[in-house]
């Protein structure tokens, strides 16, 4: 799938999810949010697709019984032809190579927006690495220390502190380091258990690579206005989904003392924040409104959490049609009219490949374009000593266009005459086909 396609498909999922968030971020587990814009970071940067069949007897028998089809192959045939006479078939040279180098075009512009931003981000990651070098270990706080000693994973977590940072923060992946500004209070240990649990959840639920990957997105589909709304509401959606996580540990009873925290810590915000997380100032009108409306998640919210993330998964499938035929006895064929009718051969197919040849072993070629193709309809005969080949319908209907041609017509044709008889690139003669007068 091109990058467009897959940015246009990524963008109509960002839009519901914006209204789903809208109506009900407050109803539903809030890391059902930080699963969906997963998805359209998936969908963002993987180019992959779940083919869905479509029972094409199905809808024909459906259209038949309510009497759809009886005009169904005049308008493909209508279809057909203003398809050609627009322009716009795929054997105009003139077309493709406009098409050409307008892709090219937008392919060097898309390119370069792509390259500028990758390095703008890589110069912020390089300084907000390098002040978050200057933070020093802390060792001789008992308290983190226990804290940290009975919450572990598999990753060493280091803590540090650092005078350049005003807030909280975590960063790295596989070497995760929590840091914390010098000005905190050290001697608040309620403050410090929720600071200690909001970037341990960070850690644990490799929110530092998701921020990696969402940033990759926007540098990629910069372009796409809906994306950037989905990396503010991600990094938004991160921050609520780890909120609601303390508050699932320490009870909904510290709503209040737990909302007072984060407005103490979320004063001034971090400006080594870009690939970190942690207490920052983002959104913090929205998070108090979150944890002060939280609640224990319902089996109906979880439902309909399951249901959402279900559906999103819409956007990976591409429908392909079962040609399955109708059990009903009809003339027309609609898959025929699908792929015959509007499956037109380029000049290029045509040079290579010769004229297609449909079942009967007709070859076609477009002589009701004739301002667009130059080449004449090819129709199956037999010449002289069975030789089976084509010839072309002009020659079989000359058209004069003067008195001295038709006299010279009229002559040649007397006791009979001849044309070429073609191979199916219209272009080889085999023989000949003899016309009787």
């Amino acid at each position: 799938m091109k990058i467009f396609q897959m940015s246009f498909s990524a963008g109509v999922l960002i839009s519901v999810i914006f209204v789903i968030r809208f109506l009900a971020l407050n109803r539903l587990p809030k890391k059902t949010f930080v699963v969906l814009w997963g998805i359209v970071l998936m969908r963002l940067l993987i180019p992959i697709t779940i083919p869905v069949k479509v029972n094409i007897g199905l809808i024909w028998d459906t259209l038949y019984g309510r009497g759809v089809v009886e005009n169904l192959d005049n308008i493909a045939n209508t279809l057909y032809l203003n398809y050609a006479v627009s322009g716009q078939m795929q054997g105009q040279v003139e077309t493709s190579a406009w098409a050409a180098n307008i892709f090219s075009t937008l392919y060097i512009i898309w390119a370069t927006g792509t390259i500028i931003l990758l390095l703008l981000f890589l110069v912020k990651y390089i300084r907000s690495y390098m002040s978050l070098q200057e933070a020093l270990p802390m060792q001789d706080n008992v308290f983190l220390n226990t804290w940290l000693h009975e919450n572990q994973l598999r990753r060493t977590i280091k803590l540090r502190i650092s005078d350049r940072i005003f807030t909280p923060i975590t960063c790295g992946i596989f070497s995760p380091q929590i840091v914390l500004p010098k000005t905190m209070d050290f001697t608040d240990n309620k403050q410090m258990e929720y600071v200690m649990s909001h970037e341990f959840i960070h850690i644990r639920r490799f929110h530092n690579l998701w921020k990696i990957v969402s940033i990759i997105a926007i540098c990629v589909h910069w372009f796409n206005p809906s994306v950037w709304i989905m990396y503010i509401l991600f990094n938004r959606d991160l921050e609520i989904s780890c909120d609601e996580e303390v508050l699932s540990i320490h009870g909904e009873n510290d709503k209040e003392v737990y909302a007072l925290a984060l407005i103490n810590l979320a004063e001034k915000t971090a400006s080594i924040s870009l690939l970190c997380n942690g207490f920052g100032k983002n959104a913090i009108k929205e998070r108090i409104v979150s944890i002060m409306k939280y609640k224990k998640t319902t089996t109906i919210g979880f439902g309909c959490a399951i249901f959402l993330v279900l559906a999103s998964s819409i956007v990976f499938a591409v429908p392909t049609l079962d040609t399955h035929k109708s059990s009903k006895s009809i003339d027309t064929d609609l898959t025929s009219i699908i792929y015959t009718k509007l499956d037109i051969p380029s000049i290029e197919e045509i040079i290579i490949n010769g004229y297609p040849v449909n079942e009967s072993g007709e070859a076609y070629g477009p002589s009701i374009y004739d301002n667009i193709l130059s080449e004449p309809d090819l129709i199956l005969a037999e010449g002289a000593n069975g030789v089976i080949g084509y010839v072309k319908e002009s020659d079989l209907s000359t058209v004069v266009n003067s008195i001295e041609e038709a006299l010279a017509f009229n002559k040649k044709k007397k006791g009979g005459y001849s044309i070429p008889l073609y191979m199916q690139d219209g272009k080889t003669v085999i023989g000949e086909f003899y016309i009787s007068d």
